[in-house]
Formats: structure tokens, sequence, C-alpha cells
């Protein structure tokens, strides 16, 4: 049994909850700390200096005829909103997806054949997998619970869905979404993932499905306002905000609106 599965069962249980409403909350409150330190702290430190930075991998120099991918890495220190030079990635990429999970970064996929890497910010250093993946471009990738899922994508406008166990270092295909998309955008609400707009090969969307682990099953959510790809998605306060974006399959058409998403009230409203 997973941690998480135990976290569930113990806040469910009917002997726990109703007849010991004080024992019960210091003990999951106890789990929690124990089990999942990151949940009851700041976010985490990382780099030699201790600094909370923002890392930005790779992509592609935009002078016309060069499409180059690159391996240079940066981070952006908030507390002194400078942008230091980090160790370059094994491998160019371009067009890949990046997530946190367990403290390291993970990147993969782009437009040419590499592995999946990571970089470990205690020890400032990235390494590699030994498996080469083929190019895998404009997909989504999320962590849920020490696990990363890579989300659509190219090529084939895919819908399709793989789980990789940073632990046994393993690979796992899940059920498919119900719609193929690109340049879609993802996250984490609840323990539910929320995967948002993109394109389907011949427009951009607006559609929004919701995948649930437990069971391995994929709902349709309501709609969003306005279509959009390449756009950016984070949650806050309990909600998923989107912002930015191309509002049309041309790359001329920009999506300056911004939209929330209130679970509790299952719909969408304009942010700003």
């Amino acid at each position: 049994m997973s941690k998480y599965s135990l976290r569930e069962i113990l806040g469910k249980e009917e002997l726990v909850v109703k007849n010991l409403a004080s024992c019960a909350s210091m003990l999951l409150q106890g789990l929690e700390t124990f089990l999942f330190p990151d949940s009851m702290q700041r976010p985490r430190l990382c780099l030699k200096s201790k600094e909370l930075v923002v890392i930005l991998t790779g992509g592609h120099d935009c002078e016309e005829g060069k499409r180059d991918p690159e391996s240079d890495t940066f981070g952006f220190v908030l507390s002194t909103n400078k942008w230091v030079q980090l160790p370059m990635m094994p491998y160019p990429r371009t067009r890949h997806v990046a997530a946190v999970c367990d403290g390291q970064l993970y990147v993969v996929g782009g437009n040419k054949k590499a592995p999946l890497c990571y970089f470990n910010p205690a020890r400032n250093k990235w390494f590699a997998n030994e498996e080469n993946l083929p190019p895998h471009q404009h997909s989504s990738f999320i962590a849920h619970n020490e696990e990363l899922y890579m989300i659509g994508g190219e090529p084939n406008h895919q819908r399709k869905v793989k789980k990789y166990n940073c632990k046994s270092n393993k690979w796992k295909e899940l059920s498919s979404m119900k719609v193929p998309r690109v340049a879609h955008c993802t996250v984490v609400l609840e323990e539910l993932i929320y995967v948002m707009a993109g394109s389907d090969g011949n427009a951009c969307l607006k559609s929004v499905e919701c995948y649930k682990p437990s069971n391995d099953q994929w709902d349709q959510s309501p709609d969003m306002i306005n279509e959009r790809k390449f756009a950016a998605a984070a949650v806050s306060g309990g909600k998923i905000i989107v912002v930015g974006g191309y509002h049309d399959m041309s790359f001329e058409t920009i999506e300056v609106s911004c939209e929330i998403f209130d679970k509790s009230l299952n719909q969408w409203r304009p942010g700003f």
C-alpha cells in the first residue's frame, strides 16, 4: 500500500473521523508531516546557494533558418532577480517538456532522439538514462504522487498518456485522452489531472478533460471560455488559472486574456 492510499483511507475511516475527532486530527497531521514533509514546508530549495529558482532549459535560436536545439540551462534566482548559468543538459533539446518530481528536474522529448534526463540541484549535476527515446514534441509533462505523466503531443497529435516511475525507471501506458492534443496545458488539482485547450491539428481547442489516476479514467470537464494553444496554466488558491497562448492555428493571433476555473462551482470565469 502506498503512502497516498494510506492517507486517503485514514482520512475517510469512520472510526477515526467520528469517534476520535481530535485524535484523528493529530494522527493525520503527524502522517502528513512524516510521509509528506514537503506539504508542511516552503517550496523546495535548490542549487548550492539554497535559493529558490525558476529553471529554463534548452530551446532553439529564433534566427531565420536556424532551429538547432540548445543544451543551455539557466536559473532565475527570485531573491536577487537575476539569471545564473547552470550546468548544460547532456543532450540538446527544443520543443521538449520538463517537470519537478521528488526534488529533481526531469526533461524528456523534443525534436530529436534523446534519453530522459534529470537535474539534481543538491549535486548541481545532470544525469541521463540509458534508453534513447524517439522524438516527441509539444506534449505536457506533470508530476503527481512521485510519478510523472507525459500527455499527448506529436507526432500525429496523440491521445496517448504514459506514466514514468522515477524509482523503478519504468514507463507504463495509461488510458488515452478522448481528444488528441498538442500544445495544451496540464495541472494537478485535488488529486485530479486537468488537461486543457491545445490543438487537434485542425483547430485550437477550448475543451477540458480530467484524469483520475486512482481508476485510470478520463472524464469531460466544462469547456474553457476561449480556444487557445501554447497557453500557460497554474493552480493557486484551489483554482486553475490559464493565461495567454495563440487563439487560432496561425501564430499571429495572440489570446491575451486570462480565465479561472472554480472547481466548487464547476465553471470558468474571466480573470481580467
